[in-house]
This record gives structure tokens, C-alpha cells and sequence, in this order.
């Protein structure tokens, strides 16, 4: 790919996202972080959150010039792009802004060369940077997804770049992953081949596992095994579930698990998985597109081997837009240790299940509570969240997750305004988060719907073309509290607004209409897509009544099992519903602000 060079400054005003960093540390030196952007390009960097500076070490096997580049979505095009090297022994270096495929010079040079070398067929540069310039053509380094633009060029000439490059989505500003020996760990693996049926685009399947324990343990760390260029591609999300029998199910879970252990899996549809799935319900790990390692902080482990024999449900979601018909190997790795940590992690699962974006908008937003009624019997010293998976599908453009106490807001835990679906990390926080007993937490998310050609509704669903709204929170000690859900009334808000009355019956959030006569036997998509004349007047106007307080309802779900710790005192053992596509979204009937329930939760996932 060819990459204009101009030298001339356009007076052109470039809009872009700005983040707000208010979730970042005021003082402290990042960890130094380190990635491969391609074989021939490492870079490494740290930021200084009291001078609010990063500084970038580039280390990349060319004697060429070297192209590095800061970008909210991967382009070129509004991107903050600098160029160095050295030609016949001299250094040159340049900074330069985007305007479609074209970089022109900045004015403004906003970058400090600390130092720019070149030996053993290597270009280095160090540089440095400010967070937040005065430059209207820079882009901004924020707490949320960044693309890093690189690029190798085969010499020194400028003029007509014909080299490699690329972008690398990256957390520029999160901590890096706490310090870990993995030989001081044992490995149980879960490994799968899992077969694609060109016929079905979305795959959810779901396979059982046994691990016969002699002792408790603490996971301390946890990846997916992707080795293969098809299952980097394909797995979307990776969910595990702790499997124990129901109050209603086999009491011996060697009869109940058994026979599944140890057979290949199946689709998460299948009659046999969706009558396990209300026995596996805890919980243990969750993994989205682009993620990293999860690793534990060294003072805390998951729980890992309670029972003489544990079962575990692992369930993939996988994407087949391709069609292909092949056999993809792929898996988990969990690392678990004998020397018990001093806290035991839990999970906290936010979602909000209801929703329905109308064709071609941007900025709508959705939001989920945990709020007083469901925070309310955590411990007296409160909870403390270590890390955040943002989850949402193809139309997410933006999610932050807020907290409050009594009627202030505090720094937000997780800001993430340039969210990139492809991108779902486990987020570590620089500082544990305590949440006291009636905080309030709130998880917001933004869609962008205008790539969707033709124009139509996005609803509620598991396809990547569908929608989420979900946060998975890993915190230290664990509670009962086990997840939070909040969901519109859509029956109500459907008929007040379009006079439409739907059946029970439909995908999803997708329903058959009823009522009125000229719309019946119609999908409520087919009304919202051809039927019902959008303006922004009217997307406002819907978007308010699905966030009117009046109009949602949060639950609260906790579990009624109790464990005992390694610390000699008791409490409930976190439960919740697997994640999968088999849980219908019929009428939703509820009012009032909140609901408290013990046992499984629906489906969200």
C-alpha cells in the first residue's frame, strides 16, 4: 500500500474523540509495557500520570525510516503520525497529521526526540510525548482504546513509501499485568475441536469438563489457547462455568456430569447443554476478542477445587461470516497453585438485556445499575475490583463504568470512550476499587449503528451483529452478590410510542407484531426498518423512555449456597446462569426499581 506524503498545511478542523482521563492515577510512573506490533517491530512505553507524558522506545529491524502512529480508528485519517531514522549518518524525524491517506507536516512538532540510533541492521527511537496537546491535529492518549500505526520502510526515501505497516489496538494508560512465575503454578488445560458448519455463522458450543481434586487450590492466572490463525479469527468469547447440581437436578453430580466429561462438545442448543446449563452457574472466567492473559494480583486466587471431583461447562462463542467448513483446535490454560492466597476472588456480571437501537444512529446509550438495593449487604468494609471486561458487539463505540456513593460520583472505574469491538481486554485497574456497602455502580454503553449498509435496527442478542451491554468484574472478597441486571419494559415503551402490541413469539428482542392490524404478522425489525420514518426528533425520544427510571427495572441476583473459606469463616458461593443464546426475552412485566432474587439469573451472554 502506497502512502502520500505532502508537506503543505491544510487549515482543516479534524474532529475527534476526546477521552476523559478522570479514571487514571493523579501521580505514579506506569509499569513499563512491551508489545510486538509485527516480527520486525517491538515497542515499549510508560507513562508518568503526574506529568501526564509517555515516552516510546521503537526498536525496529530496518535501516530505513520508521513510522509510528497514534489513531482512534486504526486509519490513517486524523491519525498523529511521526517519522524518523538516520540517512547517511545524520537524524531526521518529523511529525505529520492524516487527511485520508495523505500525512502532512504539523506545525506544531508536539514530539520530543530523546534519541534516535541505528546499528546492527536496528532503528531505535526514544521519544516522548505529552498526553493532551494544544494541537487540534494530535490525537489525544486516553484511557480508552488506542491504535498504534506502524511502519518499515526499505530505505530513507520519503517521497514514495512503499513498505509494510499496520495498527495494534492497545490500553496505552491501563497498568501492566501483574507479575507472574507460571512454573510456580499447575496447568490444568481444556482443550477442544470445535467443528465449523459453513452453514451457521454464530456457534455457541459448550463442552464438559472434570478435574479430580485432592485439595483446594487458587487459580492464579488464566488464558485462552489460540494457536491457530483460523481460532484467533473465529472465537469471539470464551465463558467458564462451575458446575453443581440444582436443587432440582441428580443430587450426584459423577451421575449428573459424568457421562458429558470427557465427550467432545456440542452446540450450547442442543437439549442435553441446555438442560446442564441451569447446573453451571458459577461463574470462573470470561474472555473477548483481542483479550490478554488474566492474571490474579499476588495476594489473591480463585477458588479452585472445593469438591473431591469439580466439573466445569466451557463455552465458546465463535463467528463463521467466512463459511468455512474445518476443525478449529483451541482451549484454555488454567494455572492454579496449593499455596492459598489471602483473598478469594469473585465475579460481578453486569448486564442489560432489552436492547433495540433504531437503523443509522449514533450515541444511543443504554445503561445498567447496581444500585443501594443490591450493594447493600456487602461487607462493612466493602469489596475491592481489581479488573473489568467491557463487553459489547459490532455496533459498541463506547462503555464506562461509574460509581457512586450516597448522591456524589467518584472517578470512574473504567472509561473507555473509542471502545473497539475487536478489542475486549481484561482490564487490570491501577488501584483496587472499593465499593461500600450502598455505592451505586452503573455501566453505560454506547452504539454506533451507521455501518450497517443497508441502514436497520440492531436488537438484543448472542450474534456479533446483535447487541450487549455487559461488564465482568473480578473483586476480592467474595460475596453473594453475583450479578445485577437491568431491563427495560418493552411492552409498555412499544405501545405508548408506535400503538404496537407484540406475541410472545419471535428471536430475542425481534417479536411477531400483533397490533396494529397493518403491521401484523411483521417483525418489530421489519416495522422499525421500513415502517416507522426515523428522524433524530424521534430516536431521542425512544431512547429516553428505555432509560426513564419509570420504565427499568434492576434485579439483583445472590447466591444461596454457602461455602467455607480457607480463612475459617463462611459465606455464600456466587451462582449465575450460563451466558448462552437459549433464554428467550418474551414480555417483561416488571416496574419499580429494583428486584432481589437468590438462585440462577437469565441468561445474558
Amino acid at each position: 500500500m502506497a502512502l502520500k506524503m505532502a508537506v503543505v498545511n491544510f487549515s482543516i478542523f479534524l474532529a475527534f474523540l476526546v477521552v476523559s482521563t478522570h479514571a487514571l492515577p493523579k501521580s505514579g510512573i506506569q509499569g513499563k509495557r512491551t508489545e510486538t506490533l509485527h516480527p520486525d517491530y517491538r515497542v515499549e512505553w510508560q507513562a508518568d500520570y503526574g506529568e501526564k507524558t509517555i515516552e516510546f522506545w521503537i526498536s525496529v529491524s530496518t535501516t530505513g525510516f520508521v513510522g509510528f502512529g497514534i489513531s482512534n480508528t486504526g486509519h490513517t485519517d486524523g491519525a498523529d503520525v511521526v517519522i524518523g531514522g538516520i540517512r547517511e549518518g545524520s537524524v531526521y524525524f518529523q511529525d505529520y497529521h492524516g487527511i485520508n491517506t495523505a500525512l502532512v507536516v504539523d506545525e506544531i512538532q508536539n514530539w520530543d526526540v530523546k534519541n534516535i540510533k541505528e546499528s546492527d541492521a536496528k532503528t531505535v527511537l526514544h521519544l516522548k510525548r505529552k498526553f493532551e496537546t494544544e494541537d487540534i491535529y494530535d490525537v489525544d492518549i486516553t484511557f480508552g482504546t488506542t491504535k498504534l500505526l506502524w511502519m518499515i520502510g526499505q530505505d530513507d526515501d520519503l517521497s514514495n513509501f512503499e513498505g509494510l505497516m499496520g495498527s495494534y489496538p492497545v490500553n496505552l494508560l491501563d497498568p501492566p499485568l501483574p507479575e507472574i512465575n507460571l512454573s510456580e503454578s499447575e496447568a490444568f488445560h481444556m482443550n477442544l475441536s470445535i467443528d465449523l458448519d459453513p452453514t451457521v455463522e454464530t456457534l455457541y458450543y459448550c463442552q464438559v469438563f472434570k478435574r479430580n481434586a485432592t485439595n483446594e487450590t487458587h487459580i492464579t492466572a488464566i488464558t485462552p489457547t489460540l494457536d491457530s490463525p483460523e481460532a484467533l479469527k473465529h472465537v469471539h468469547h470464551i465463558n467458564i462455568y462451575g458446575c453443581k447440581p440444582s436443587k432440582d437436578s441428580i443430587p450426584d453430580p459423577d451421575v449428573l456430569f459424568g457421562p458429558l466429561a470427557g465427550q467432545s462438545g456440542r452446540s450450547c442448543t442442543d437439549s442435553v447443554m441446555r438442560d446442564m446449563q441451569s447446573n453451571c452457574e458459577e461463574d470462573v472466567f470470561a474472555w473477548s476478542l483481542g483479550g490478554r492473559m488474566l492474571v490474579f494480583p499476588e495476594n489473591v486466587g480463585f477458588p479452585w477445587g472445593e469438591n473431591e471431583n469439580e466439573y466445569f461447562m466451557v463455552q465458546f462463542h465463535l463467528d463463521n461470516k467466512d463459511k468455512l467448513d474445518t476443525t478449529i483446535e483451541t482451549g484454555v490454560a488454567i494455572y492454579h497453585t496449593e499455596k492459598l492466597r489471602k483473598h478469594e476472588a469473585g465475579i460481578l456480571t453486569m448486564g442489560y438485556s432489552t436492547i433495540i437501537i433504531p437503523p443509522d444512529t449514533k450515541n444511543w446509550t443504554v445503561s445498567v445499575y447496581c444500585n443501594v438495593d443490591c450493594t447493600n449487604d456487602l461487607p462493612k468494609h466493602g469489596i475491592h475490583l481489581f479488573n473489568a471486561n467491557l463487553h459489547a458487539h459490532a455496533s459498541g463505540s463506547g462503555m464506562s463504568l461509574r460509581h457512586f456513593r450516597g448522591d456524589a460520583e467518584l472517578t470512574r472505574i473504567v472509561q473507555d470512550d473509542t471502545y473497539d469491538f475487536h478489542y475486549q481486554e481484561n482490564r487490570p485497574l491501577h488501584h483496587p476499587r472499593k465499593v461500600l456497602p450502598e455505592d451505586e455502580l452503573k455501566l453505560e454503553c454506547t452504539y454506533d449503528t451507521t455501518w450497517k449498509h443497508p441502514a436497520g435496527v440492531v436488537i438484543g442478542g448472542p450474534g456479533s451483529h446483535d447487541e450487549m451491554c455487559m461488564t465482568f468484574i473480578y473483586y476480592y472478597p467474595r460475596v453473594p452478590l453475583v450479578q445485577c441486571q437491568s431491563e427495560s419494559n418493552v411492552d409498555s415503551i412499544l405501545h405508548q410510542q408506535f400503538g404496537i402490541t407484540t406475541s410472545i413469539f419471535g428471536r430475542h428482542l425481534d417479536p411477531i407484531i400483533e397490533e396494529p392490524s397493518e403491521w401484523e404478522s411483521l417483525t418489530l425489525s421489519d416495522v422499525f426498518n421500513t415502517k416507522v420514518s426515523w428522524t433524530d426528533a424521534s430516536r431521542s425520544t425512544l431512547e429516553r423512555e428505555f432509560q426513564k427510571k419509570e420504565n427499568l427495572e434492576t434485579s439483583c441476583y445472590r447466591s444461596p449456597l454457602l461455602r467455607h473459606s480457607h480463612h475459617g469463616s463462611k459465606h455464600k458461593k456466587g451462582r449465575k446462569h450460563v451466558h448462552g443464546p437459549g433464554h428467550k426475552y418474551g414480555h417483561h412485566k416488571h416496574h419499580g426499581p429494583s428486584t432481589l432474587q437468590e438462585g440462577p439469573s437469565p441468561s445474558l451472554h
